[in-house]
């Protein structure tokens, strides 16, 4: 069934730091997480479901940056919503399981083996308003 196949990896996203717990797939170019509003997301085993609009280092990438346009090379799609100056993404898998979102930058909190933590700011990542498929069924709160 697959439930018992998967690594999770718990990190906090956003200033201030939410805990989120994410599932590690090599296989994957893009990290997503499930963001508020959300149309169809998955339940998390970490609650809330992010929300970028109490993070103050949350960006949404414009659509003339050239992250943009790396998508489709990088195994996921981008369109532009121009009303919005706002990039967005669909990335699909094998199983049919998708996310579509915004591609945006935030900081990341991670803690490292020996206790320390790292905190790297303007990671791009997937906002994802719209999640279906298994991975939004793991309990995670979205794929790394």
């Amino acid at each position: 069934n697959g439930f018992d196949d998967q690594f999770y990896m718990p990190l906090q996203i956003g200033t201030p730091p939410t805990d989120i717990v994410v599932i590690l797939d090599t296989g994957s170019e893009l990290l997503w997480i499930q963001c508020q509003p959300c149309l169809r997301c998955g339940k998390q085993v970490v609650d809330p479901i992010y929300d970028p609009n109490l993070s103050s280092s949350f960006r949404n990438i414009s659509c003339t940056s050239d992250l943009c346009g790396q998508g489709t090379a990088a195994g996921f799609t981008t369109g532009c919503s121009t009303s919005l100056d706002t990039c967005n993404y669909t990335v699909t898998y094998g199983d049919q399981s998708m996310s579509q979102g915004d591609l945006s930058f935030e900081t990341l909190t991670f803690q490292s083996t020996d206790r320390k933590y790292m905190v790297p700011k303007d990671i791009s990542f997937g906002c994802g308003h719209n999640n279906t498929g298994i991975e939004s069924n793991l309990g995670a709160s979205g794929l790394m």
